[in-house]
């Protein structure tokens, strides 16, 4: 079995971020939301400055436990 382009892998991981978010369960689930950005992290050298943005917003929302709007 082939596995995905780890591009793909990425985007995917900061598709299940963007819905953990919208769903607030860093406010119910912070240490499975914070494994989520590391697996996102430690590609930082392959990621585009918005995906890393994002990744970096989601951190201080996590650490800062600020409920998520999608804004």
């Amino acid at each position: 079995m082939d596995r995905e382009p780890i591009e793909t892998r990425i985007q995917h991981r900061l598709t299940l971020l963007e819905y953990a978010l919208c769903d607030n369960l860093h406010l119910r689930e912070p240490d499975g939301v914070q494994a989520l950005i590391q697996k996102i992290a430690v590609h930082d050298a392959i990621l585009s400055d918005e995906d890393r943005q994002y990744a970096l917003s989601a951190q201080r929302i996590l650490d800062e436990q600020i409920p998520y709007d999608g804004s």
